[in-house]
């Protein structure tokens, strides 16, 4: 999960040696004696976090240094890997409108300041819906469920529960539990037409367990994912709206990383153009695939893949979850098999889990009732 931080202007700046803080940004201050104040520093940040100057410093920009300055404060706590851009573009950070640190692996990465986002990024919205806006039309996208994390996550609960979850030695899902889990949650390699459905399924099962963990839902031991009835019941206690909200915020902060004030932004402004991401940096082609998958599995844009291209636009295929939570969304056949619609609520789900099982999802989720759950049940009370 990804947990960077971005620092804040003012702490940056104190950093900075003396010199370079009278050259470039204290030159237009009345401090004769070249003393660095608190009082000194806190006049530098209101003027450089200004709207005013922020504006006008990225107006101001070369097309390169704009293109490199958005794509940084679009990749958000994530960061801009430096690599080519750092011998071209050194000037641009005596703009101060981002800052280059390396991580613990000695690779250098760009980051954006958070105020100065808050006033630019409509700017930088707009930057970036221009230069990567398509003439794409006619694409037609298959349609999904809006908050189908919520029903993947009763589903991993379920089979959490079940004990199907196992780990290898290395802490990871093995790969029979991987393949299990894969034919009853929904597929982004289906809607959004991704190669790579192993690695995408992996993506989304990952981002549904590390929810569960953090929010003290899922536990582990040496062998399994574990998990008990009362905390699923907490869960499922707390208001749905709330529930996706809550999935929606993690899946932002700890996996994404990008900035989705400017992602939002971006796909507003034109509901019905496709973006292409060819002009986006490709240090990481995978990382870059696997985050707009994460954007679309919440419902933010539509996404498909053509060649090596992945295009996306504002999301316009959503399906809509059933409000009421009642089994009689739950077709039984006369051979005991079953059929729960794709938006069904998870505590329906999580209800028929008590009768049976279900063995996989398609248009449909597709079950059967069975002894064994029955009895399960009944022991369980």
């Amino acid at each position: 999960m990804k947990k960077n931080k971005r620092i804040q202007f003012i702490d940056y700046i104190k950093k900075l040696p003396t010199s370079t803080i009278f050259k470039y940004l204290g030159k237009d201050m009345n401090n004769e004696r070249k003393i660095i104040s608190t009082d000194l520093l806190k006049k530098i940040n209101e003027k450089f976090i200004s709207e005013k100057s922020v504006k006008q410093r990225f107006d101001h920009l070369s097309f390169e240094q704009k293109k490199l300055c958005a794509f940084t404060y679009l990749f958000g706590i994530k960061g801009l890997k430096v690599n080519e851009f750092e011998t071209r573009n050194k000037d641009l950070l005596v703009t101060f409108l981002l800052y280059s640190t390396s991580n613990k692996e000695g690779i250098k990465f760009y980051f954006g300041f958070d105020k100065m986002e808050e006033v630019i990024y409509n700017d930088i919205a707009l930057f970036l819906h221009n230069i990567t806006k398509t003439g794409l039309i006619g694409v037609n996208v298959p349609s999904f469920l809006k908050t189908r994390c919520l029903n993947d996550f009763i589903i991993i609960l379920i089979c959490t529960l079940s004990g199907l979850l196992k780990k290898r030695n290395d802490g990871k899902l093995t790969h029979g539990s991987l393949i299990h889990l894969s034919e009853l949650l929904h597929s982004t390699t289906e809607s959004a037409s991704l190669r790579n459905k192993t690695q995408d399924n992996k993506n989304v099962i990952q981002l549904l367990i590390d929810f569960g963990i953090t929010r003290n839902i899922i536990n582990e031991n040496d062998k399994f994912f574990i998990t008990t009835h009362s905390q699923i019941n907490h869960w499922l206690s707390i208001p749905f709206r709330e529930r996706y909200e809550d999935f929606v915020s993690f899946t932002c902060r700890y996996n994404i990383g990008w900035s989705m004030k400017i992602i939002k932004r971006m796909v507003e402004i034109d509901r019905d153009a496709w973006f292409s991401t060819s002009l986006f940096p490709q240090s990481d082609s995978n990382e870059l695939s696997a985050t707009l998958q994460l954007i679309h599995y919440i419902g933010f844009i539509d996404l498909f893949q053509n060649d090596t291209d992945l295009y996306f636009r504002h999301c316009s295929s959503l399906i809509e979850t059933i409000t009421e939570s009642s089994m009689q969304n739950i077709k039984i056949l006369p051979d005991f098999s079953v059929i729960l619609p794709l938006e069904v609520l998870p505590e329906s789900i999580f209800s028929f889990s008590h009768l049976g099982t279900i063995s996989n999802l398609d248009i449909v989720y597709k079950g059967s009732i069975n002894r064994e759950a029955v009895n399960e049940s009944l022991t369980n009370g």
